[in-house]
């Protein structure tokens, strides 16, 4: 049985051995002596963990345009084994289809992107993420007390911006141009007041909302390989059907529908 430990999954899913070493997550198959063919059970694990792999890349594709390269060598297989514990837990081991809900990818709340510079170093509390008649908003309850960033060394100002992606995964699709807002904060400056924001969303899609800090000294971007928080706030399930409506674009993911 494999479990999640910390940002990896840990043990045998199938003839799946799921194993953290040093920071990477090792996926190697449990083969039998002497036996190369693999069981009804391996080949559900393996499918499931494949599609997940493929799942990952296309979520990270979505933001690409602010991670810009800066995130750290683990986050493909550490969102892998977030995604392989939320496809297993959603698929029906008889007939492999999916049965998604609302908060079937809540285990994605709280993942850094770059695992070196972890979100709680900067913010000490996550804002709220609420979902209601096809809006999502991100911002502080009135009972949070005030709230400050902190700032790296050197730094004198933070552009915050929220993130809404879109997948329809029963589609096999993703949003080209995800949503943006952001704010500006000085440095001592609170956040309470000011992180406020809402999004429009179409039904039956899968939003994942982004939390992004760039911080500035001037006019120079301190953000780098090893220092570039990034973190999923939550990832909810919008009610309904999708139907278009023109509002966004979007791309096809190879070989990747959740049926």
């Amino acid at each position: 049985m494999a479990i999640l430990k910390g940002k990896f999954l840990s043990g045998i899913l199938g003839n799946l051995i799921f194993k953290p070493v040093k920071g990477r997550l090792i996926v190697t198959s449990k083969v039998a002596s002497g036996q190369m063919k693999q069981t009804v059970g391996t080949k559900k694990a393996s499918n499931t963990f494949c599609m997940s792999s493929r799942f990952s890349k296309n979520i990270r594709s979505v933001f690409e345009g602010m991670i810009a390269g800066r995130e750290e060598g683990t986050c493909q297989s550490r969102l892998t084994g977030k995604l392989t514990a939320s496809l297993g837990a959603c698929r029906d081991s008889e007939t492999r289809l999916f049965h998604f809900e609302r908060n079937s990818f809540s285990n994605l709340s709280g993942f850094d992107f770059n695992a070196d510079s972890p979100i709680e170093k900067n913010l000490s509390l996550m804002p709220l993420v609420r979902l209601k008649n096809n809006r999502i908003g991100v911002s502080y309850p009135k009972t949070v007390n005030e709230q400050k960033l902190r700032f790296p060394k050197h730094a004198t100002a933070c552009k915050l911006t929220a993130t809404v992606g879109l997948i329809r995964l029963k589609d096999g699709k993703k949003v080209l141009n995800p949503d943006q807002q952001f704010i500006y904060l000085q440095k001592d400056e609170l956040l309470t007041d000011q992180l406020n924001f809402s999004f429009k969303v179409p039904s039956g899609c899968l939003c994942i909302v982004v939390l992004f800090l760039s911080f500035y000294k001037k006019d120079v971007l301190l953000n780098s390989k090893i220092f570039n928080p990034a973190v999923i706030c939550d990832a909810l399930i919008s009610p309904g059907v999708f139907q278009e409506d023109g509002q966004y674009t979007w791309e096809d993911m190879r070989n990747l529908k959740f049926n």
